[in-house]
């Protein structure tokens, strides 16, 4: 008879400690999300993914919780957190969370040919979670925009460094197009180059009635803002 109240007392105090455990982890859950979502990096729209953690029947709820970074892999996403109970009845775990961020990624906006100098309307951007991303893409404009397609890409490819190569750097007294933006109009010249300066880079560029116009080198083209 003792045996028996013995076995009963411990299947049913084990039955209330599992469901309490159950609740606990889906509370950790919650409030591990909260807390790395408060850290200055991972943005609103991050997508966390957290491993339940191991918690022993000893592991009641708690009201106050402090969570910390523990190891991190800002490469892979990957966070070692952990846990401490700070109330009366004190307890400590650890478990594993990974977190994806968005990211801009740069397509070709539409079939570019061997030798053409890439233009910012020949760039879309997309800012999504794209699996299976092929290696060494281009993670920044500035590292497109004016250089050269080293072969053809088709449209909607994710750019590649093997997908380009540097545009020579213009030259004082060339030649160039000029492009003049303004308030609902644009108007295209030409002009000679007063300096030798890179793709990005400011230009001085005199016209054929002496006008000198600065302007941003963009490929093969000087663009002035006009105000």
């Amino acid at each position: 008879m003792a045996k028996f109240l013995i076995t009963f007392v411990l299947l049913f105090f084990g039955a209330d400690s599992i469901a309490s455990v159950g609740e606990n982890k889906q509370f950790l859950i919650q409030e591990a999300s909260h807390y790395l979502r408060s850290l200055p990096d991972i943005n609103n729209d991050s997508q966390i993914k957290i491993a339940i953690p191991h918690l022993g029947t000893t592991n009641h709820g708690c009201q106050d919780l402090k969570f910390s970074v523990i190891s991190r892999n800002h490469q892979s996403g990957y966070f070692k957190l952990g846990v401490l109970c700070r109330d009366s009845e004190s307890w400590h775990s650890t478990f594993n969370a990974y977190v994806i961020n968005p990211r801009n990624y740069f397509l070709a906006a539409h079939t570019l040919d061997e030798g053409q100098i890439i233009k910012d309307s020949d760039i879309s951007v997309l800012h999504d979670f794209k699996a299976a991303t092929p290696t060494a893409i281009v993670s920044k404009k500035q590292q497109i925009l004016g250089y050269t397609v080293a072969r053809p890409i088709e449209k909607g490819k994710v750019f590649q460094r093997a997908d380009l190569k540097l545009t020579k750097n213009l030259a004082r007294g060339q030649t160039i197009k000029i492009i003049s933006r303004g308030n609902g109009f644009l108007i295209s010249n030409q002009g000679t180059l007063l300096n030798s300066p890179r793709n990005g880079q400011s230009a001085r560029v005199e016209t054929a009635s002496k006008q000198v116009l600065t302007g941003i080198v963009e490929g093969a083209v000087v663009v002035e803002i006009v105000n």
